[in-house]
This record gives C-alpha cells, sequence and structure tokens, in this order.
C-alpha cells in the first residue's frame, strides 16, 4: 500500500492491517490507529501530531523524522523501530515495548512514560 504524501488528517485506520505500508511525508494529524498492525512501515518525515496509536503495532517501521508530538503510543509495540530524529515532545509512551528501537536525536520534551 502507498500512501507517501497523503492527507489523511483525522481518519480512522483503527485495526487496520497496514504491513509495509510506505507513507513517508505524509499527513496523519490527529489519525487514529488503535489497534493497527504498522509493521515494517514507512512513515519517515510523517506529520502525525495528535494521532493515536495504542495497543498499535509497530515493530520495525520507521520513523526516522517524524513529528510524533501528542502522540498516544500506550500499550504499542515499537521493537526495533528507528525513531532516529523523530519529535515525540509532550508524547504519551506508557507501557510501550521498544526493544531494540533506535532513538538517535529524539526530542522527548516532556513525555510521559511508565516502566512495562
Amino acid at each position: 500500500c502507498r500512501l507517501s504524501g497523503c492527507d489523511a488528517a483525522g481518519a480512522s485506520f483503527a485495526k487496520a492491517v497496514l504491513v509495509d505500508v510506505e507513507a513517508a511525508e505524509a499527513r496523519f494529524a490527529d489519525a487514529d490507529f488503535a489497534g493497527a498492525d504498522l509493521t515494517g512501515a514507512n512513515l519517515r518525515a510523517a506529520l502525525c501530531q495528535q494521532a493515536k496509536f495504542p495497543k498499535a503495532k509497530l515493530t520495525k517501521a520507521t520513523l526516522v523524522a517524524a513529528d510524533l508530538r501528542y502522540c498516544d503510543f500506550g500499550k504499542a509495540e515499537l521493537q526495533g523501530a528507528d525513531c532516529s530524529d523523530a519529535k515525540l515532545g509532550f508524547a504519551s509512551l506508557e507501557l510501550v515495548r521498544a526493544d531494540g528501537a533506535v532513538f538517535r536525536r529524539a526530542d522527548f520534551d516532556l513525555v510521559r512514560a511508565h516502566k512495562a
């Protein structure tokens, strides 16, 4: 599936299967990805402010330089994801699984996170 550059602000992708989706530079502000499977997704430089990812599977996803400020990642799976240079300010990372994830130069200003 190719969604690169699309504008899907406010759209619902809840429980959708979007494995290996190409969505670089897409606009997903305030979109709902609750329980969605985004394994291997390419969200490089995507605008996702205030998007909801609770219980979403983002294993091995590319979130490099994505704007993820104010996102809800509660109980999401980010194992092996690349979040280098991502903006995660004010995001909720409560009970997230991120074994092997990469967060080089990521911005974590005022992130909420609790130990799993």
